[in-house]
C-alpha cells in the first residue's frame, strides 16, 4: 500500500495538477450552485467521485486562492474534505492519504494568507479541523508560520484572521485536564508564539491611538476586534499556569488589557448611553471589556501575587 491508498479500496490514480483538471473541477463546482437540480447533483456527485483521488485536496486549495468566482465554494470543499476524510471512522469510506495531508499542512497557511476573507474563513475552520489531530506535535511548523504573519504584515483583516485562527487552536487549553504532557505542548505553543504575541499587542495598542486621532472609527473597531481575540487568547496561553514568558512581561500585558479596558478613544467611537437599559447590541467596545475582565479575573483568581501590584490601576 503506498502513502497516497485510501484506507478501503486500494490504491487509486492521482488526479493531474494541470490546467484542464483544474478548469474541469472548477466548472463542477460552479455547476453545484447551478439553477437546475440536475446539473446540481451531477455535479456533485461527480466531485465526491473525484474526491478520494490523490491530488484533490491540492487542487481545492489551488482554485481557492485563484481569485475566481469558484474560490469559496472551493475552500468549502476543502474544509468538507478534511472534516469527513482526515481520520478513520464510521462514517467516512475512505482516509486522505499522507502525501495529501502533508501538503495541506504545508499549503494551507499560505492560502490563507493571501485569500479574502470570505476564503479565509473556511481555511481557518479547515486549520482548526486538522490540528485536532495533528497540533502541535505533528504539525510543527503550524504556529511559526502563523506568528510570521502577524510580524510581518501589516493588513488588520488578515492579522485578525490569524489571531482567530490561534484562537481556535488554543482554546481548548482553557478547559483540558492538567498534565505533563499538556504542558509540554503549551511550551512549545509559547516558545513559537509569545514574542509575536506580545509584540501585536503593543502594535494594535498604537494602532488605535493613531485610529482614534484621525477619527478613522472603521479602524478603530478593527483594532478593538483584534484586541479581543488577542485578550482572548491570553485567557487560554494563562489557564494553566502563569508561564515564565508571561512573567517576564506582565508589565505589558497588564497595560495592554488596561487599555483594553479604558481607553477614552474606545468610549468615543462606541458609547454606551447609561439611560438606556433596554440597549442589547453588543459593540466592539462591549465585547473588548468583557474579554479583557474575564482575562483580569483569571489572573487575579489564580495568580494573586502577580497580579497584586497592578491591583490598584483597575
Amino acid at each position: 500500500t503506498t502513502d497516497d491508498s485510501m484506507s478501503t479500496g486500494g490504491a487509486v490514480a492521482p488526479l493531474g495538477m494541470d490546467q484542464e483538471t483544474l478548469a474541469h473541477v472548477g466548472t463542477l463546482l460552479q455547476n453545484t450552485i447551478s439553477a437546475q437540480d440536475s446539473a446540481r447533483k451531477s455535479a456533485a456527485a461527480e466531485l465526491e467521485a473525484l474526491s478520494s483521488r490523490p491530488n484533490f485536496a491540492g487542487i481545492l486549495l489551488m482554485i481557492a486562492t485563484s481569485g475566481t468566482p469558484v474560490g469559496p465554494s472551493a475552500a468549502i470543499s476543502l474544509k468538507n474534505l478534511v472534516r469527513k476524510h482526515w481520520k478513520e471512522s464510521d462514517d467516512t469510506d475512505y482516509v486522505l492519504g499522507l502525501n495529501d495531508k502533508n501538503l495541506i499542512k504545508e499549503q494551507i497557511v499560505a492560502a490563507l494568507v493571501q485569500s479574502k476573507p470570505n476564503i479565509r474563513r473556511h481555511l481557518s475552520e479547515a486549520v482548526k479541523l486538522v490540528s485536532q489531530h495533528e497540533f502541535p506535535r505533528q504539525w510543527e511548523s503550524l504556529l511559526p508560520a502563523l506568528s510570521g504573519q502577524l510580524a510581518a504584515s501589516s493588513d488588520l483583516d488578515l492579522i485578525e484572521g490569524v489571531l482567530s485562527t490561534m484562537h481556535s487552536l488554543f482554546k481548548r487549553y482553557r478547559h483540558d485536564e492538567r498534565s505533563d504532557e499538556l504542558w509540554k505542548d503549551i511550551g512549545l505553543v509559547l516558545a513559537a508564539s509569545h514574542e509575536q504575541l506580545l509584540n501585536a499587542a503593543k502594535k494594535c495598542s498604537q494602532g488605535l491611538d493613531g485610529a482614534v486621532s484621525s477619527g478613522d472609527k472603521k479602524s478603530v473597531e478593527k483594532f478593538a476586534n483584534i484586541m479581543t481575540v488577542l485578550s482572548k487568547i491570553f485567557k487560554s496561553l494563562t489557564a494553566q499556569e502563569f508561564a515564565d514568558c508571561f512573567a517576564d512581561n506582565v508589565n505589558d500585558w497588564m497595560t495592554f488589557l488596561q487599555i483594553s479596558l479604558s481607553h477614552s478613544g474606545l468610549e468615543a467611537a462606541f458609547p454606551l448611553d447609561p439611560n438606556d437599559e433596554e440597549d442589547d447590541e453588543v459593540t466592539p467596545l462591549i465585547k473588548l471589556r468583557k474579554a479583557a475582565i474575564s482575562c483580569l479575573c483569571q489572573v487575579a483568581e489564580k495568580y494573586e501575587e502577580d497580579f497584586k501590584p497592578f491591583l490598584p490601576a483597575f
